[in-house]
């Protein structure tokens, strides 16, 4: 099972910094969860202003295949100060 690691994030709605849990990889050959929990997992609500963003992992393994995410850099910048 893989662990999230403690970010901040700035919100990209109102410019404010929180804390959340980012999970840089979720394999779920090893922990299998529904679409919502992954979907649960990677999206964050800035308590600031409610803004819902979503942080995909780097890494979704799903099968013997890896599915590797890109986020979309072009649609929002999405700054990101790493914790642990």
């Amino acid at each position: 099972m893989s662990l999230p690691v403690r970010v901040k994030i700035k919100c990209p709605g109102c410019g404010e910094w929180f804390e959340t849990g980012y999970w840089a990889s979720i394999n779920l050959m090893v922990e299998p969860l529904s679409e919502e929990d992954v979907e649960e997992r990677i999206t964050h609500q800035c308590p600031h202003c409610g803004k819902k963003i979503v942080l995909p992992p780097d890494l979704l393994v799903t099968s013997e295949e890896w599915l590797i995410f890109e986020a979309d850099r072009e649609q929002e910048k999405i700054e990101i100060e790493f914790l642990d």
